[in-house]
């Protein structure tokens, strides 16, 4: 006799698909993590297994978040492969000059505790601001 997956809500997701939701996972960001199906796939065998389904807000956080700074109740490889998804990339240089006036006038010491970075890496982004 096969599992049968209760259906306890729906969702929709970035691309307004509708979702069968099998789980809730609450974060501590003030949204939960869905877990389902897109409705009208097939499930089980020969079909699709559960997946996370890519709601706005979790698309929100996953573009405003750095990967390594990334808090969810799911695996890397999902996180990664949801950004992937949704056109998600990470860009560094925009990260620095975002923060160009706190690192020419904080501390190295500061800014690393303030934004979480090494040393070495404000050192060498300080630098090439400086001669820029």
């Amino acid at each position: 006799m096969a599992r049968k997956a209760w259906i306890i809500g729906l969702a929709v997701d970035v691309h307004g698909q509708a979702w069968d939701v099998r789980e809730y996972r609450p974060t501590s960001h003030g949204f939960s993590i869905v877990i389902g199906w897109p409705q009208g796939e097939p499930r089980g065998k020969g079909g699709r297994g559960v997946a996370v389904a890519p709601t706005q807000a979790l698309a929100e956080y996953l573009a405003l978040t750095r990967l390594r700074d990334i808090e969810l109740p799911i695996g890397g490889t999902t996180i990664r492969r949801l950004r992937r998804e949704l056109g998600i990339h990470w860009d560094w240089d925009v990260w620095w000059r975002s923060r160009r006036d706190d690192l020419l006038s904080l501390t190295l010491e500061q800014f690393c505790t303030r934004y979480g970075c090494s040393i070495g890496a404000a050192s060498q982004r300080r630098t090439a601001l400086r001669i820029l």
